[in-house]
């Protein structure tokens, strides 16, 4: 089992500062976001919980009863720190009979994720090349299997953030605070891998599959976003995550969009089949073509000395008739 644990918070636009993640031009329905985000997750589970971390106020009234929704007091002007202690008290009070996931809201599940938690590890990341941020925070897996070692990597987390980014309560601090507790200093490259730190087993998973965020319409291409188990509609994305849930997972068997692409290969493949066996044509063509223009080649050149045979025949025998013909006036 796997419970789905986001976090959101109404926030008044008082509260937004300028050049962060939700200016005036990032605002969207939240609403139709929570829904698709879980209704995705309903897609490719069958035993799972859905859990919301809230204020105090926020209504949730429109969501179907079976999503738990769990209070705190939350400070909107210090969203991303906010949400860090909701998540660190929810830990504290997890009974742990099941894994987790906390996931921003504006995230699809495009794949079934309980084979990820059969790998050995207690908390796992997903990497990106970045030069500030490498880790993202919207999506952070934990294992049911070490309570002890989760609670600890979380407060790590908070002790990291209260004691370095005091300026970064709204935005950012949770990510800077992420790279701190796993031991990265600015310049080193992660890869995909398992490492210790702490005796916390951190697994790192590439955003490029595990938290993808699609670029714009061109990445909209179910036979291109197949393999990508997250797929992240972070910033200016989020308007097309209802046109992704429409198009390709909407009232459709988890399945039938893997038929799809079946189909579509085997299409691909026909074409590019007979592409090959255009070529093939083409290049015995060309093949004939040159074949038959050297064959021409050489008849032109045989028939060239041909003719100057018998140019140079024909000349001998008019200086001959000439000759004759000045002996018969000699006669």
């Amino acid at each position: 089992m796997i419970t789905f644990v986001t976090f959101h918070v109404d926030i008044a636009k008082s509260d937004i500062e300028q050049d962060t993640p939700l200016d005036s031009d990032n605002f969207y329905n939240y609403q139709k976001t929570l829904e698709l985000m879980f209704s995705s997750v309903s897609k490719f589970h069958h035993d799972f919980n859905k859990v919301i971390l809230t204020d105090l106020d926020t209504d949730f009234s429109f969501l179907p009863a079976d999503i738990h929704i769990q209070r705190y007091a939350v400070d909107s002007r210090e969203i991303m720190f906010s949400r860090l202690s909701s998540q660190l008290s929810f830990l504290e009070s997890h009974d742990f009979d099941s894994d987790i996931i906390f996931l921003d809201s504006d995230i699809l599940i495009n794949q079934n994720l309980e084979p990820l938690f059969k790998q050995n590890f207690d908390i796992a990341l997903t990497i990106r090349v970045n030069q500030e941020m490498p880790i993202n925070g919207g999506i952070i897996y934990i294992s049911k299997n070490n309570r002890e070692s989760a609670n600890k990597f979380f407060n790590n987390i908070y002790d990291s953030y209260i004691n370095n980014y005091k300026n970064n309560f709204q935005w950012w601090g949770d990510q800077y605070a992420l790279a701190d507790v796993i031991g990265w200093t600015k310049g080193d490259k992660l890869e995909p891998d398992l490492i210790e730190v702490d005796g916390i087993k951190i697994l790192l998973l590439a955003c490029d599959i595990y938290n993808f965020s699609p670029d714009y319409e061109s990445d909209l291409d179910v036979c291109e976003l197949k393999d990508k188990k997250i797929l992240h509609f972070k910033g200016p994305r989020k308007k097309y995550m209802d046109l992704y849930w429409q198009y390709y997972l909407s009232e459709q068997d988890p399945l039938d969009w893997q038929k799809k692409y079946n189909l579509l290969l085997k299409r691909f493949e026909a074409s590019q089949a007979d592409r090959l066996d255009m070529k093939a044509q083409i290049h015995q063509l060309n093949q004939d073509n040159s074949y038959l223009r050297n064959n021409l080649k050489a008849k032109i050149k045989s028939l060239r000395r041909q003719n100057e045979h018998l140019q140079n025949k024909n000349k001998e025998l008019t200086d001959k008739l000439d000759l004759m013909k000045e002996k018969s006036e000699q006669l």
